[in-house]
């Protein structure tokens, strides 16, 4: 090799451990103060980041912090409900859905302002877990990191379950048990499709979506939802569901389009007749 060769080796080997260096530290500082992720595969923090920065808090829901509920003891309705409203190929990505940051991106420009999010069910539990509701481009670096690394520790069954149990279905209340209760007077396992529909329709804003009385705005996504749990036929693999499985590596649920689709959506009788739908 000659001098002016092995001169440029140099340099560039420098350069390249400088820029290792520095992605490490900008690694580590990005995810500061962020507990080690494997603990999370056999132990569920009582509250999360949202949960201990949220004003309204209901006290008397989590004064205890959440109760959480194994996946196995959800409805598989409110499953369906969640993954077809928030999330119909989380069983499918790596934690991004690429897809579906281009079509936000083309959307969002042609509308001239931020309209539409492609965020995975993954990065939402990233950022209930972890990080603040103040938006900015290191909090989003942060949310990317954190998510990529939920995806390499715990398995989607694991992060499915968790998302249930940390989401705000409605002002101060967090988690699918304190939902059920508080929606409908029931429990996670007796959900019915209705009910799920009606929960997953809170997620976008639950402040706004989940606060009684339920607005239109409200309605006409819980009627979406139901929809497309009646579009999309989401096979659930039983050992998704079943005790003591969720840890395991877990099956991928197909999607498939059912022909002649009725879109009906009159019955609700599982709805509390006493709820009133107003317009916002």
């Amino acid at each position: 090799m000659s001098p002016k060769k092995k001169k440029k080796f140099v340099r560039l080997i420098k350069v390249g451990f400088w820029a290792f260096i520095t992605a490490v530290i900008a690694y580590n500082t990005l995810l500061i103060n962020v507990p080690s992720f494997s603990i999370l595969d056999e132990n569920s923090p009582k509250y999360s980041s949202y949960m201990k920065a949220d004003e309204k808090l209901s006290k008397s829901h989590h004064k205890n912090g959440i109760t959480f509920i194994p996946l196995s003891k959800i409805s598989s309705h409110m499953i369906k409900a969640v993954l077809v409203s928030e999330d119909d190929l989380f069983f499918q990505h790596d934690g991004l859905n690429y897809k579906e940051i281009y079509r936000a991106i083309l959307t969002n420009l042609k509308r001239g302002k931020l309209s539409r999010g492609a965020s995975t069910i993954t990065q939402q539990l990233s950022r209930n877990l972890y990080l603040s509701k103040n938006k900015s481009f290191i909090r989003k670096l942060r949310e990317v990191l954190i998510t990529f690394r939920l995806e390499q520790t715990l398995t989607k069954g694991r992060i499915l379950e968790m998302y249930l149990n940390y989401a705000e279905f409605g002002p101060g209340i967090y988690g699918i048990k304190a939902a059920s209760s508080y929606h409908f007077a029931t429990t996670p396992r007796n959900l019915s499709s209705s009910q799920a529909a009606l929960l997953a329709a809170t997620l976008p804003n639950p402040k706004k979506y989940g606060r009684k009385p339920y607005s239109r705005t409200t309605h006409n996504r819980m009627k979406k939802i139901k929809r497309r749990m009646a579009y999309y036929d989401l096979e659930i693999p039983k050992a998704l569901l079943a005790k003591n499985t969720v840890r395991k590596k877990t099956p991928k649920i197909t999607l498939k389009i059912k022909e002649n689709v009725k879109d009906d959506f009159s019955e609700f009788e599982d709805l509390n007749p006493d709820e009133v739908f107003v317009d916002e």
